[in-house]
C-alpha cells in the first residue's frame, strides 16, 4: 500500500503539483537545524534566481520597514528573518497547487488555498496567545498540511468523487474516513508521503501525517499545526461553541498552554488579517503577511 501511494505521488506530482525545487528542501532543512547558519541559508536562497530577485525586491519594499536599500541576500535573510525566507521558498511553488478545486472535497477554485493560509496564519500569530515557543517553520508546515488533498482530488475518478461525496459532511473525521473507505489512504498520509518525495525534514512528514491525530506524537510544529488547521475551520465557517470546547480541550492547545481567552485574541488577529494577506507578493503567488513587532529577524527567527 505504502508502495502504491508512493507511486500515486510520482505519478500526479510533476503534472498536478509544481516540482518542489531543491533549495526549497534545502532551506526545510537548515531552517529547521537549531544550528543552522544565516551564511548557509543566504547561499542556499542564492541557488535559486528567481527566489533571490523575489527575496530582494520583498526586503526592499515599503511592506518590511527598511529604512536603508538591502543589496545582499544575506542582508535580506537577516531583515525578513529565516522562517520568513522558507515561507517564501514553498509558498511560491505550492500557491498554484493549493488555488486549484478540489471536485471530491466540494472545494471551488481557491477555497484550498485560503483555508491553507488561513491555516498558517494563525500559526505564525499562535506564539502570541501560548505559553511555549512555537518555531517558525510551522507556519510552513501549515500551510502545506492540507496538500495531500491536491493530489488525491486529481487521483479519484468521477465514480470515487461521488462516493466520496456522499460520505463528506464537512467533518474532519468523517471526511478521514470517506478518504480511507474510498480510496484506501487519507489526505494526511499522502500529504506527508509527498514531504518524503520532495525530500523536506522530519518534522514536516510528522506535522502533516498527525496533523489529525497529534496526541499519537506530539511536539510543538504537529500541535500548533494541528490547533491551526481547526482554526482555520472556525474562520472559515463561523464560531462554533462545540468546536471551540473541543479545541481548548485538546491535548495540542494544553501542551501549548491556548486558553478560550488565547483562542478568542487569536481568531480577532486572523480574521482582522486574512483580508489584507497578500496571495501573490512575488510574481508566483508566495503567501505573505506582515511580520509583527516580535518577529525576530535573525537567525534565532525559528
Amino acid at each position: 500500500m505504502r508502495r502504491a501511494k508512493s507511486l500515486l505521488i510520482e505519478s500526479f506530482q510533476p503534472a498536478d503539483l509544481a516540482p518542489m525545487p531543491v533549495s526549497a528542501a534545502k532551506l526545510a532543512a537548515m531552517v529547521s537545524d537549531p544550528d543552522g547558519s544565516v551564511d548557509d541559508i543566504a547561499r542556499a536562497v542564492e541557488l535559486d534566481d528567481d527566489l533571490t530577485n523575489c527575496l530582494l525586491r520583498l526586503a526592499n519594499s515599503a511592506w518590511s520597514g527598511s529604512r536603508r536599500q538591502i543589496v545582499t541576500v544575506k542582508e535580506a535573510v537577516l531583515r525578513l528573518g529565516v522562517a520568513h525566507v522558507l515561507k517564501l521558498a514553498v509558498g511560491r511553488h505550492i500557491t498554484p497547487s493549493l488555488g486549484q478545486p478540489c471536485r471530491a472535497y466540494q472545494l471551488s477554485r481557491g477555497k484550498l488555498l485560503r483555508h491553507s493560509a488561513t491555516a498558517a496564519l494563525v500559526a505564525e500569530h499562535m506564539g502570541r496567545v501560548t505559553k511555549r515557543h512555537i518555531p517558525g517553520v510551522a507556519f510552513t508546515a501549515a500551510l502545506l498540511h492540507d496538500v495531500g488533498k491536491s493530489v488525491l482530488s486529481r487521483h479519484m475518478d468521477v465514480e470515487a468523487i461521488k462516493r466520496m461525496r456522499g460520505m463528506f459532511r464537512h467533518d474532519p473525521a468523517a471526511c478521514l474516513k470517506a478518504e480511507r473507505t474510498v480510496l484506501g489512504t487519507d489526505h494526511a498520509e499522502v500529504g506527508a508521503l509527498l514531504m518524503r518525495h520532495w525530500q523536506f525534514p522530519d518534522l514536516f512528514v510528522t506535522a502533516i501525517r498527525r496533523h489529525h491525530d497529534p496526541d499519537g506524537k506530539p511536539d510543538p510544529v504537529t500541535d500548533t499545526v494541528h490547533l491551526a488547521d481547526a482554526t482555520a475551520r472556525l474562520v472559515d465557517n463561523g464560531p462554533d461553541e462545540e468546536r471551540i470546547g473541543i479545541i481548548i480541550g485538546s491535548g495540542p492547545a494544553n501542551r501549548l498552554g491556548l486558553t478560550r481567552m488565547g483562542l478568542e485574541s487569536l481568531h480577532a488577529a486572523v480574521m482582522g488579517e486574512l483580508d489584507g494577506t497578500n496571495l501573490s507578493a512575488c510574481r508566483d503567488g508566495s503567501v505573505t503577511s506582515q511580520p509583527s513587532s516580535k518577529t525576530e529577524h535573525t537567525s534565532a527567527a525559528r
